[in-house]
């Protein structure tokens, strides 16, 4: 072996040190409650030291991703989310409209179960006919001023998209501009249940109902890699159709499944928290969920770490050989 083949082998047996991942654009997913498990997501990308390019967000991830957007410290933003969960203001809407309080007696029904309970009494059914949501809308009003600023989305400290449909057009719209409370609103409002935002000429409500997970707008972008975090929880197999409402729902949610399945493959890293424990209208275990956020997030940052390793290091082997 001459002096160079020498050197040339030294080098290539020190330690492989896989570069640091490039930024993230992220997409963070509807899902209720369980959306909270994306204040996790933000603390796994703080620990390792990654930084977010863009945010899209529809629903409640437009929630949590217009609070990052516009503070993205994870401490601060987490400190703000859980003072209002744990406020009294909140709490009342927790128990009076959503019936999840720990308090209720109602707490192992599922929604639709108090939903159909609820129908009869307090004329529901008279509203649901006769009104454009189920709930008022100051009450998501309210949630979303004392969570997001007065500002416009042009202006937070990272760029930020945020997902809505418009029920005149039937179109999705992807909003870079523009009121940020107003245009959060409009994108968390469930469809039936919240009423739907008038803006710009436009009919606005939640684009989750059809498409919680919009991987094709973080690739609309220039970016590195796309991240998306789908806090649904699997589907589970069911035998309790006992009813056509029950099966027009269970319909629906295999849609639902089959359209996340699909459209999440499209993104470069995949978080999948576990939430399953917890109902997508229940807000009194935010621990649990940002908890569940951060660990999926960390494994699926360190698995991708991992292939990118892989792959390089068979790169090297192919070009030695």
């Amino acid at each position: 072996m001459t002096v160079k083949d020498k050197r040339f082998s030294k080098m290539i047996s020190l330690p492989f040190v896989p570069p640091p991942i490039k930024p993230v654009t992220l997409v963070l997913g509807g899902g209720g409650a369980r959306g909270l498990a994306h204040l996790g997501v933000f603390e796994a990308l703080d620990t390792m030291k990654i930084r977010t390019e863009r945010i899209v967000g529809v629903s409640i991830g437009a929630m949590i991703g217009g609070l990052f957007a516009h503070e993205p410290n994870v401490y601060r933003a987490r400190t703000r989310a859980l003072t209002y969960l744990y406020s009294e203001s909140f709490q009342k809407h927790q128990k009076t409209l959503f019936q999840a309080s720990p308090s209720s007696a109602n707490t192992e029904l599922s929604w639709h179960e108090q939903f159909m309970k609820y129908m009869h009494v307090g004329g529901i059914l008279r509203r649901i006919l006769s009104r454009p949501g189920l709930l008022p809308g100051q009450v998501l009003d309210e949630i979303v001023s004392m969570i997001l600023p007065d500002k416009n989305i042009e202006d937070l400290e990272i760029p930020f998209s945020v997902a809505a449909v418009d029920l005149r057009s039937g179109h999705p719209i992807v909003f870079e501009r523009g009121p940020l409370r107003k245009l959060v609103r409009a994108s968390a409002s469930i469809a039936g249940v919240f009423p739907p935002v008038e803006h710009d000429g436009m009919l606005l409500s939640d684009l989750g109902v059809v498409h919680s997970l919009p991987v094709w707008i973080a690739d609309s972008y220039p970016h590195h890699h796309v991240m998306a975090v789908d806090v649904s929880p699997e589907l589970n197999s069911s035998s309790t159709m006992t009813s056509a409402l029950d099966i027009l729902l269970r319909i629906d949610a295999i849609g639902e499944s089959i359209l996340r399945r699909f459209v999440r493959e499209d993104a470069d890293i995949i978080v999948r928290p576990d939430t399953s424990s917890v109902k997508w209208f229940d807000f009194t275990r935010p621990e649990v969920l940002i908890e569940a956020g951060r660990t999926a997030a960390l494994s699926a940052l360190q698995n991708f770490k991992a292939s990118q390793k892989s792959s390089v290091t068979s790169s090297l082997t192919r070009v030695v050989d």
